[in-house]
């Protein structure tokens, strides 16, 4: 028995050896490709191993991580400060663009209108027939003029049919410090890296203008609109998903209050806690949130919610794109015709069967609703 146990221990300490290896030599692939982005002065057209294509903006340089380089796996580029984006990929076929067609020059009001029409019949079941649109709400929903919505809007329909694609960020929005409330001063730079605490306590106007103050050359950044959100979850469908788990339950790859999955790395927070709440290290136990880096699982007692940092538990991550689906809802540019803009997704202190990730919501501010910038 003493034998048996002594051969247990050799093998978990060389498990844990060879994981601990190959995350130090990812980092240091991730440190190779930061050197290789800040060199990069110009957009580039990436092909991958399989013939997919897309533009690599300036300032960025493709992961050289094993699983990051492709369309297919989930194409990461990292900047010279270390964020980190993935493409999210809308061919331009017939199928696609079934009454705009491929040969678009001029981009009339009417092509606009085409171009919207179509992305919503193919991403359809995510809108499911909702009457949310990507509309002008007011000046102090979204920090933007009407004429200034709708240009961005057009920008944003153009470059995805003449790109075949945008990016978004792989992580949620973080921010090296936690905001404890809605009236506190951001003064950290807002990032999409892992292990920082989620953006929360934050408005739609708000989080529009500190996503269009990212800047990467000639391209746009901004909030998303609702039809990107719904692209997402179709590249999602295509490459690597059921529709079942983005419509009907995604507790299987989400910070619900009912998951149950293992901590990789980053911090956590109990739910219950005081707007001045404690942060544990992963590896932390505490009571029944956590135990042995375990999140456990009860969809009846909310003091099990705990709200994770940014790209806390590779089990909440499809095609290299951590947390759409629970931890905290996230803000879009989608109105829902109230004095409140549209949020999507689930958070941790939600039922992953209820608020799946294809789920719109009402939001204005609070602790589990946060942002993730797009570039187009």
């Amino acid at each position: 028995m003493q034998h048996l146990l002594a051969i247990i221990g050799i093998l978990t300490r060389a498990s844990e050896t060879k994981e601990k290896t190959q995350i130090a030599s990812e980092d240091e692939l991730r440190r190779l490709t930061i050197l290789e982005a800040a060199s990069n002065l110009e957009n580039q057209t990436y092909t991958d191993k399989n013939g997919d294509n897309a533009t690599i903006p300036a300032g960025f340089a493709v992961s050289q991580v094993k699983g990051e380089n492709t369309v297919d796996d989930g194409l990461v580029i990292i900047d010279s400060y270390g964020n980190e984006y993935v493409w999210i990929e809308v061919p331009k076929t017939t199928e696609v663009y079934q009454t705009t067609g491929l040969d678009i020059i001029d981009f009339t009001e009417s092509d606009y209108e085409k171009i919207e029409t179509d992305l919503h019949s193919y991403t359809s079941i995510y809108r499911n027939n909702t009457n949310r649109t990507d509309t002008y709400n007011t000046v102090e929903t979204t920090g933007l003029t009407e004429d200034e919505y709708n240009l961005l809007k057009q920008k944003m329909l153009k470059s995805i049919y003449q790109n075949c694609g945008f990016w978004i960020g792989r992580y949620e929005t973080g921010i090296s410090k936690p905001r404890k409330d809605n009236a506190e001063v951001i003064t950290d730079k807002i990032m999409s890296q892992k292990n920082l605490y989620p953006l929360t306590w934050i408005t739609c106007s708000e989080a529009q203008k500190l996503a269009s103050n990212v800047k990467y050359g000639n391209y746009t950044s901004s909030l998303m609109f609702g039809i990107q959100w719904d692209l997402t979850l179709k590249y999602l469908e295509i490459k690597c998903s059921n529709q079942e788990e983005l419509v009907e339950d995604s507790s299987s790859w989400g910070n619900y209050i009912n998951s149950e999955f293992k901590l990789n790395r980053g911090k956590y927070t109990r739910r219950l806690q005081s707007i001045d709440a404690l942060w544990y290290d992963y590896t932390e136990s505490f009571e029944h949130y956590v135990l042995e880096t375990i999140k456990q699982s009860n969809s009846l007692d909310d003091g099990y919610a705990i709200k994770l940092t940014t790209g806390a538990a590779d089990v909440n991550c499809k095609n290299n794109i951590y947390d759409l689906a629970g931890n905290v809802r996230e803000l879009t540019l989608e109105n829902s015709t109230s004095t409140y803009n549209v949020s999507r997704g689930g958070s941790y202190e939600l039922l992953g069967s209820q608020f799946t990730a294809r789920n719109r919501n009402n939001d204005l501010s609070g602790a589990a609703v946060g942002m993730r910038i797009s570039l187009f």
